[in-house]
């Protein structure tokens, strides 16, 4: 009973000790990491959640893409030239996007303040003129609002196109 308990706790430990040294000699050749912790520590991942839309995590950092992203990201896509020009891509056309969609929206609410003058007003021959500002006001809104809303998706085709070129670069160091 004795050494078959010997015997177990031996073949236990050789088992254990036969794959670390299998391990280490993955992490010799590769520079001490391996793939697996080079694609959880050095590579972006996307995430999507219903509520919050789409993600980025990079490092053990995550950031939405609506408004831009943490700076550690944006010095990481800045760090090849062609994930840098994809970025600058992003940026401008999401700045462009925020500014229209936004702007659209203020603008759809700001015409109810000719309607507003209306009921003010105790001239019925204004009436024309401010149904005509209110829908003028409301009519280019709801057009910034549906090109701002183009321009924020291109931004996002070009955030996607910058990660997957940092992405690609970083594997070629790995290699």
């Amino acid at each position: 009973m004795k050494y078959n308990l010997l015997i177990v706790v031996l073949f236990v430990f050789a088992q254990n000790l036969a794959a670390q040294e299998t391990e280490q000699g993955i992490n010799q050749n590769t520079g001490g990491i391996n793939l697996v912790q080079f694609y959880d520590s050095e590579l972006f991942q996307w995430n999507y959640n219903m509520l919050g839309g789409l993600s980025l995590n990079y490092q053990n950092q995550n950031s939405g893409i609506s408004f831009g992203i943490n700076d550690a990201m944006k010095n990481a896509l800045l760090e090849f030239p062609d994930s840098g020009q994809a970025y600058n891509s992003y940026k401008k056309k999401n700045t462009a996007g925020n500014i229209l969609i936004y702007g659209g929206l203020a603008l759809i609410l700001g015409a109810y303040i000719p309607l507003y003058n209306q009921v003010l007003d105790d001239n019925p021959n204004n009436f024309d003129r401010n149904m005509g500002w209110s829908i003028g006001l409301a009519s280019s809104g709801v057009v910034s609002t549906m090109v701002g809303s183009f321009v924020f998706s291109s931004g996002t085709e070009s955030l996607f196109n910058a990660v997957n070129l940092f992405n690609r670069n970083k594997v070629r160091v790995f290699n």
